[in-house]
């Protein structure tokens, strides 16, 4: 008993591991499939906004280069009130493995530009910052 006791829980543990991504997973160019915007009221003006947060990151890319070079891409479709957002293009990253999140920017800036929560469940990755969730395929 104590033996198939002791294999289920070191089975649950590896699959506990490996839904962890690594630095070296996410290194590569990933694609916005989905976004869900989820911040603001529900006003007609917020609906807007959040229409056009959605147009501009559906089909993004985000490119995380294995020197810690990070490239940002949006459609040409998106609304141009984005258009700011492409500054964190060129930026570095690192990977905190205890906050299993990429933090982008500089050592002088702190990495402090951007904070992306990565989150992998069922071989999906999703990107999660403060009330958008980006559901991501690697390409």
């Amino acid at each position: 008993m104590k033996k198939i006791l002791t294999l289920c829980i070191c089975f649950i543990a590896l699959q506990l591991l490996g839904q962890t991504p690594s630095q070296e997973d996410l290194v590569g160019t990933w694609k916005v499939k989905t976004a869900t915007v989820t911040v603001g009221e529900n006003t007609p003006a917020q609906q807007q906004i959040r229409n056009e947060i959605k147009q501009g990151l559906t089909n993004a890319e985000f490119e995380f280069g294995p020197q810690q070079g990070f490239r940002f891409r949006m459609p040409a479709s998106r609304p141009a009130s984005l258009a700011e957002m492409e500054s964190i293009s060129g930026s570095s990253w690192k990977w905190d493995a205890a906050l299993e999140m990429v933090m982008i920017g500089s050592e002088l800036d702190g990495y402090n530009l951007l904070h992306l929560k990565v989150v992998r469940k069922d071989n999906a990755v999703t990107f999660n910052l403060p009330g958008i969730a980006l559901s991501m395929k690697k390409i």
